[in-house]
């Protein structure tokens, strides 16, 4: 009977594997399609007679090998007014800024309720669930209304927004650090260390995994934003914006290759911060630290 129920659960998983495993490579479709296509010119993904075939060809190797990302990165920089050096470099900077206070402040506000008792606690966490449950439309107009008044268009203070704590990651941080035993701080009190001492050196470090997450999907949101370059600091464009305005011109529309050299160029970064922060990010966050 045991014998019977082991077989069973094994046919179970390699069922569930399959299928996973399926469903993996699916994902893997979308970025065969974006590099094998960015290194085609535009005839020989549309298909022409002077490839000795008419039909399309998307999913294919290409007929001849086209090193679209140099022509691609020069067409961004002269759409958004400067070199592809500069786009970068504004790119890493906004996406660094953003990050770090979007991180930093929903650490510390979450860490604050989950660790306190004080008055108000309970409406800062209402506050987070109510960012969640009603939507912003409309805000973007009120906000451009608010940098305009306070003199921020075109200043790095176009930023400030990324302070804004509450959401989901904020709920996640919160039930990490609630989940935390307090006698880990106690054991630390004990020895003599501060309440700061605590949240940087003990307590932060047990949802290391949870934060590498919020760091990627943070530098994700803020790499791929082309909007502070379009409407608030238009004098510091970015990669995104640059790749915005290719696929915003009629000729870069027709020409798929083009568009996928400069996504390649664009999500480039990205895949190196995810690659190199995947072991943070699958990390055990409950570390042990108590003394015998």
């Amino acid at each position: 009977m045991a014998k019977k129920k082991v077989s069973k659960r094994k046919i179970l998983y390699w069922i569930v594997g399959i299928i996973l495993g399926v469903y993996a490579l699916s994902m893997l479709i979308p970025c065969w399609f974006l590099l094998i296509n960015s290194l085609k010119s535009s005839f020989d993904y549309q298909g022409s007679a002077e490839f000795g075939k008419l039909g399309q060809n998307a999913f294919g190797f290409p007929r001849e090998f086209i090193f679209n990302y140099k022509s691609a990165s020069k067409e961004a920089a002269t759409l958004a007014g400067g070199t592809i050096v500069e786009l970068y470099l504004n790119s890493i900077i906004i996406t660094f800024l953003g990050m770090a206070l979007g991180v930093i402040s929903t650490v510390m506000t979450a860490y604050a309720c989950a660790r306190f008792k004080f008055r108000g606690q309970g409406l800062i966490v209402g506050i987070g669930v109510g960012a969640l449950v009603f939507p912003d439309f409309g805000s973007a107009a009120v906000i451009y209304n608010f940098f305009v008044k306070t003199n921020l268009i075109e200043t790095w203070g176009v930023l400030l927004p990324g302070l804004n704590p509450f959401g989901m990651m904020f709920l996640i941080v919160y039930g990490q650090f609630r989940s935390i035993s307090g006698t880990y701080a106690e054991a630390a009190k004990i020895d003599g260390a501060s309440e700061l001492r605590i949240m940087i050196q003990i307590m932060v470090p047990m949802i290391k995994g949870v934060i590498g997450m919020m760091i990627v999907m943070s530098a994700i949101g803020s790499w791929n934003n082309y909007y502070v370059s379009y409407m608030y600091l238009t004098s510091k464009p970015t990669i995104a914006y640059g790749m915005y305005l290719m696929m915003q011109n009629i000729s870069m529309k027709e020409n798929i290759p083009m568009t996928c050299a400069i996504m390649v160029i664009c999500i480039l970064p990205l895949v190196v911060l995810f690659v190199s922060m995947r072991d943070t990010i699958i990390s055990n966050t409950a570390a042990g630290g108590l003394k015998g």
